[in-house]
């Protein structure tokens, strides 16, 4: 307990807190974090209405999984209390990939990402410049998502893939932005800005094929 009392208090959110832009950001950054949260118990659902996982692409999500812990750890390490929240969405993630292998058998790359990104927490903990491997970890979900994006476009359909989900992580992605210029975080700023270059065409797309 003396531990979160004292963690609280260094955050930059309570360190900053008042009528200013940084309280507000980091307010509006939780409820969208909650609705982040929302988004992926729709996914859940979804997968478990239709009873399949069909384009889903399971190492993105494994990497969600890994991404959000890490972040989870990065906010711990940075004193912020608005990243410690979102990277509680890790355990929301990890009920999806469950549900989703209820219906999609683990295959070969699924156990090889369960093993290599599992590297990035001790890689977390062990490298000294904590942003530059938060950066390394973003770049790789950065890439999950441009396959995700690939796998669409080229497969012209959405499966069980959740619109609700992909709308939830543009509105979470814009807001984790503003965050990271308002906090001057080139972290969040750099993988914000390139996440949504990815994620309003899958959005756009996921729509287009929203009947097929």
């Amino acid at each position: 307990m003396t531990e979160i009392i004292q963690f609280l208090q260094k955050s930059v959110e309570v360190g900053n807190f008042g009528f200013n832009l940084t309280t507000a950001s980091a307010l509006l950054t939780i409820v969208l974090s909650t609705y982040q949260m929302w988004g992926v118990t729709q996914q859940i659902k979804t997968i478990n209405r239709k009873r399949s996982a069909e384009m889903i692409i399971m190492p993105l999500f494994v990497f969600g999984f890994y991404y959000l812990y890490i972040a989870l750890l990065y906010g711990l390490y940075a004193g912020r209390l608005a990243v410690v929240y979102n990277g509680l969405s890790t355990f929301f993630y990890l009920a999806m990939l469950m549900a989703a292998w209820r219906y999609q058998k683990m295959k070969p790359i699924d156990y090889l990402t369960l093993s290599l990104f599992s590297l990035m927490i001790p890689m977390m903990i062990m490298i000294p410049d904590k942003k530059s491997a938060y950066m390394s970890c973003a770049a790789v979900m950065l890439l999950g998502m441009l396959i995700q994006l690939i796998y669409v476009i080229v497969k012209k359909k959405k499966g069980v893939l959740e619109t609700k989900l992909i709308d939830a992580y543009i509105v979470t992605n814009s807001s984790w932005l503003i965050y990271g210029i308002l906090t001057r975080d080139w972290a969040f700023q750099i993988s914000s800005a390139v996440g949504l270059s990815l994620l309003i065409p899958l959005s756009i797309l996921l729509r287009k094929y929203k009947d097929s």
